[in-house]
């Protein structure tokens, strides 16, 4: 009697264990189908006013005290990956020097911050920064800490866009001088080509 009883009980528990996988397992799939992507937000939408190819001149010092010295050349951006990031591509001529670059830019939904990255030829080191938007999303201030080339010195440094229009803006930087203020170590004035122009209009 009590095997019988024993066997029962086992074949309820077998049948109980074979139901709650079943349930399991669809609770499984219905998460599944209801995930969704995520879509690119306002944020991301803004950066997409920087997509086109410019032409830029530039100005840098390397220190507080030296002299500016000027160069201009070309750079193209496109929203890529799903419309999550700005691929960028900077490329520089002069009788001086040659200088190409490569940039990232991005908004961390989940840190609530623009992040940056960029990398070039003048470098060994990755600049990585983030930062946040003024009110009016006419100014982007990112900080962040890069290796001087110089020095080899780990170095706080802060980044500045400012948005005149939609095919204008002035890139700033800023870092710190030898007594540790704050000083403009460079500018970049972009200017979009007029053919990227054109086409922005008619796509609007």
């Amino acid at each position: 009697m009590r095997s019988k009883f024993a066997l029962v009980l086992i074949c309820l528990l077998t049948i109980s264990g074979i139901c709650a996988g079943l349930v399991l397992s669809q609770d499984k799939k219905e998460d599944k189908s209801s995930w969704e992507a995520p879509k690119p937000t306002k944020e991301h939408k803004l950066l997409k006013m920087f997509e086109g190819t410019w032409s830029y001149k530039a100005k840098f010092k390397m220190d507080e005290k030296s002299e500016w010295m000027e160069s201009s050349g070309t750079e193209t951006t496109k929203m890529s990956l799903g419309g999550f990031w700005l691929i960028s591509n900077s490329k520089c001529e002069s009788s001086t020097m040659s200088f190409e670059g490569h940039g990232v830019f991005g908004y961390d939904t989940a840190r609530k911050q623009y992040v940056s990255m960029w990398i070039d030829s003048m470098s060994s080191s990755m600049t990585t920064s983030e930062g946040i938007a003024s009110k009016d999303e006419k100014t982007i201030t990112l900080t962040g800490q890069t290796r001087c080339p110089m020095t080899n010195e780990l170095i706080t440094m802060k980044f500045v866009y400012e948005i005149t229009d939609e095919n204008n803006f002035i890139f700033s930087m800023y870092m710190p001088a030898k007594d540790g203020k704050e000083y403009k170590s460079g500018e970049i004035t972009y200017i979009k080509n007029k053919a990227n122009h054109d086409e922005t209009k008619h796509t609007k």
